[in-house]
């Protein structure tokens, strides 16, 4: 019997392939990071400058979520472009439209402006989660897609030093925000370059699925080359549930999402990207206003930028775990400590508004802040590597949009319901209050519902796929 393409893939081993994979193609996650930082920092400056009322400014804050939930949905229905052409479609609209935002004084051009540049960012992500999986050997799966999102902070990090030259206490931004933007398109530029030359691979198994078994052979040959394994057997047998799927349309694949094998799976795969979106993108756009009351011994901006290397060390934590634990274990642990750390920074808010000076306070703050930065970093390789691993080839671009998509409503939720309990109570406790409480919730739900997908190969149809016991 002929080998299947994943066995394929893991007999290719890794080579010069991946790696321009996950530094090239992995790029999206270096413009993502520097974008998101930006644009979560920016909505108060803009304010100031256009004179935007709390809803405006919530709603600036939410737009490029917005559109990353509208790209994360458009990947339900491109599986026939591809990965590759997706991505660089991703690079480009992310430079055009973040780079004319800079350049216009209109509050509803520049919203329309950033919700483009999220949709762009939405498209790519997906794709490339889709990518590195299916071109990755089974055992490198969660490593190489680590690495990869390992970039997002450093892109994170460059625009918080970037930020930090301008306006060490973030107040004073406003006058240098666009300057800051457009010097960030520089990057963009150059990675958009280097994946068209020298480029990377298209995805093997999505071009045995939607395309032909010729195709996908001489991507294969590509790869045994970059690889430096020529010599090893490209035959391979394509899976009769895969087989003729790619001509099924989207309503298709929904329905097999929903379907009793994986509807459990989706729901509580999209409900930890929600939390995780809501945790990540909350903080980045709560923490410049909680800095601006809090005394932590520093700057803002350095702050910032302090936690951004905690979650850079997050990865390397989560590449050491995954050595010895399952994914299931790994998502408990990362939403634990989520549980923990945001506990440890109500308390330390809690000391310092009794005594600003305090250094307990002070050292809780920072322990609940950069704690909750490195844990999440877990939370993003593994909750990422699960949606690419989770899913059957046929609908893998697909289920990881819609999934990574729940997650884009957890991004722009986190801005309006921060306003409107700060709002409602004068705190902005509360809001971390309910971070906790959702935490907790997450955690039941991936204990009972779950199946471990470390070490699975891609190959696996639906026909073949349990049905959760606590849903049987």
């Amino acid at each position: 019997m002929k080998q299947t393409l994943t066995d394929v893939i893991d007999a290719l081993g890794v080579g010069w392939c991946q790696v321009r994979l996950v530094f090239l193609a992995g790029g999206i996650y270096t413009v993502g990071g520097e974008i998101l930082f930006l644009f979560s920092t920016f909505p108060g400056a803009i304010s100031h400058e256009l004179g935007l009322a709390a809803n405006q400014k919530a709603a600036l804050a939410s737009a490029v979520f917005l559109g990353m939930l509208i790209g994360n949905l458009v990947c339900c229905g491109i599986d026939s472009l591809g990965r590759r052409i997706p991505l660089l479609a991703a690079f480009f609209g992310i430079l055009v439209f973040a780079g004319a935002s800079a350049m216009t004084r209109s509050f509803s051009t520049i919203v329309v402006l950033w919700i483009l540049t999220g949709v762009s960012y939405g498209i790519g992500v997906p794709s490339f989660n889709a990518l590195i999986s299916e071109t990755s050997p089974t055992k490198w799966r969660f490593l190489l897609n680590g690495l990869a999102m390992a970039i997002f902070p450093l892109g994170s990090l460059h625009a918080a030093f970037l930020v930090y030259q301008h306006a060490p206490d973030l107040a004073s931004v406003g006058p240098h925000w666009r300057t800051i933007l457009l010097f960030e398109r520089v990057p963009n530029l150059i990675f958009l370059v280097l994946c068209i030359l020298p480029g990377f691979v298209e995805s093997p198994h999505y071009l045995a699925v939607f395309r032909s078994h010729q195709e996908a052979e001489k991507e294969l040959e590509i790869i045994a080359s970059q690889n430096g394994a020529p010599s090893t057997c490209l035959d391979f047998r394509v899976e009769k549930t895969a087989a003729g799927s790619g001509s099924d349309s989207t309503l298709q694949r929904i329905l097999i999402m929903f379907g009793p094998k994986l509807w459990a799976t989706t729901v509580v795969v999209g409900f930890t990207t929600f939390m995780l979106n809501f945790i990540q993108f909350g903080s980045m756009y709560t923490l410049p206003a909680v800095l601006s009351k809090v005394h932590l011994g520093m700057s803002p901006a350095m702050s910032l930028a302090v936690a951004t290397l905690f979650e850079f060390a997050g990865y390397l934590v989560g590449f050491a775990l995954e050595r010895f634990t399952r994914h299931k274990t790994l998502m408990v642990i990362y939403l634990m400590g989520c549980l923990l750390f945001t506990a440890l920074f109500i308390y330390g808010v809690l000391v310092l508004q009794t005594n600003t000076k305090s250094l307990e306070g002070i050292l809780l703050v920072q322990f609940g802040v950069n704690g909750t930065r490195l844990v999440m970093s877990i939370g993003w390789i593994v909750s990422y590597v699960y949606a690419g691993s989770a899913f059957p080839t046929a609908v893998r671009a697909c289920a990881s949009g819609l999934c990574i998509g729940c997650g884009r409503v957890g991004s722009m939720c986190a801005p309006w319901v921060f306003e409107k309990l700060l709002a409602a109570t004068g705190s902005f406790l509360c809001y971390f209050w309910i971070t906790g409480a959702a935490c907790f919730l997450n955690i039941v739900m991936v204990l009972l519902v779950l199946k471990e997908t470390k070490g699975i190969q891609l190959d696996e149809g639906v026909e073949a796929m349990p049905i959760c016991s606590s849903f049987q």
